[in-house]
């Protein structure tokens, strides 16, 4: 015998029973229900920048960012090899300044919901925090170039201006941020008065390869992970040496293709295109490219290695990979939840449903798509060692 519940005895019942296990079954429902449950876990436990606010308001931004609606403006400047891993990334309509600047429309709300006020990688080892970690990146940086209050130093490709302020509190020096993206500069001045350190902190809407400044200008000059954007690197590089005073320093953290990286290899190729694709790339340069590319632009170089290697040499066993909070082999962490490869699915999933119905805009689902081929293939990259986000090079203009 079934129980009643099962033989039910009208038609209306019937088809109300239908709809509701319909809906149980339904991968709708559970990937709803996956998303809710997992930002109840990430709002309950994850730590956060500013305040408890911080993630409801990213995610708020993100979900009225009108300007989602032009990832296909972006997409069509990267047609020519989305499909085909072996296509060249150079022959597009648009120059990489523009590319740049439309992909930062996409991006920025995402970076920031998903990673935090610093859009960039960092060495970590067990026991360390994600975030101690992001802040220690940024002091290497300050203690190679010597920063120290009174000192003027130019960030070239500063996003939201994470690093700046956090170097500007760690140096005492007085920073000036610049980014092609107008939403970035908006965003950075906001954070900026926020936090209380307008005082050491300039955001500005400037091309890096042509900015108002006079010869001169600046003590040090750094970028972190931007000038993978330009290709070549000779203009911004010139640029930076123009502004900087005779003996200044120049470090950058660069994304590049590793000695492992086999340009016939048509796997590895492939990543370096997803990374591309979801980095808003022209084609990356190998580590020695880069270095040259700046003897080249008329500096002296002090020293260059990959930041990767030596984390590997110093921290052994305790040693946490780069990419280990986008990768999904590497368990689920609380603290970086939405950076996380269950994470990004997670929002990916969520994006569908609210698009749509209609609660977020047009151009949502497409841009997750987009930054998920990067997350993926920069988890390739890395574990294949042919791509580090952090190689550094230390220069000097000479006096």
């Amino acid at each position: 015998l079934k129980p009643f519940w099962l033989k039910p005895s009208n038609r209306q019942t019937r088809v109300f029973l239908r709809l509701v296990m319909g809906l149980f079954y339904s991968n709708w429902f559970w990937a709803l229900c996956s998303v809710c449950a997992g930002y109840v876990l990430h709002w309950a436990f994850a730590e956060v920048d500013v305040s408890g606010s911080y993630f409801v308001e990213s995610l708020q931004r993100l979900l009225s960012n009108d300007m989602l609606k032009s990832v296909s403006t972006y997409e069509k400047s990267f047609k020519d090899y989305i499909s085909d891993a072996s296509a060249d990334v150079n022959l597009k309509e648009a120059t990489d300044q523009q590319v740049t600047d439309n992909y930062y429309d996409l991006a920025t709300d995402f970076y920031e919901y998903g990673w935090g006020q610093s859009f960039h990688f960092s060495t970590r080892f067990k026991g360390e925090t994600f975030r101690e970690a992001t802040k220690r990146h940024e002091y290497l940086l300050s203690d190679h170039l010597e920063l120290r209050m009174g000192k003027n130093v130019l960030d070239m490709g500063s996003g939201v201006g994470g690093p700046m302020r956090s170097i500007a509190r760690y140096s005492g020096a007085n920073v000036t941020a610049i980014t092609i993206n107008q939403y970035q500069t908006n965003r950075c001045r906001q954070l900026t008065r926020r936090e209380g350190v307008d005082h050491l902190c300039t955001c500005m809407r400037a091309d890096f390869t042509q900015t108002p400044f006079a010869d001169g200008t600046f003590d040090a000059a750094y970028a972190i992970e931007s000038l993978c954007h330009l290709n070549p690197r000779g203009p911004v590089l010139k640029e930076a040496l123009r502004v900087l005073k005779p003996g200044g320093l120049f470090f950058t953290y660069e994304w590049v293709m590793t000695d492992k990286f086999d340009r016939t290899n048509l796997q590895h190729l492939a990543v370096r295109k997803g990374i591309e694709h979801g980095g808003g790339l022209p084609e990356m340069l190998s580590a020695s490219d880069a270095v040259q590319q700046v003897a080249d632009a008329g500096f002296e170089v002090l020293n260059h290695y990959d930041l990767v290697d030596r984390a590997k040499a110093v921290h052994l066993e305790n040693n946490i990979p780069w990419y280990q909070p986008l990768d999904a082999n590497a368990g689920l962490s609380l603290e970086t939840f939405h950076s996380s490869a269950p994470g990004r699915w997670l929002t990916h999933a969520l994006l569908v449903v609210l698009e749509r119905v209609g609660l977020s805009p047009p151009g949502s689902v497409g841009t997750s798509t987009m930054l998920r081929d990067a997350g993926d293939n920069l988890v390739l990259g890395g574990v294949q060692e042919i791509f580090t986000p952090m190689y550094v090079i230390l220069a000097k203009k000479p006096l």
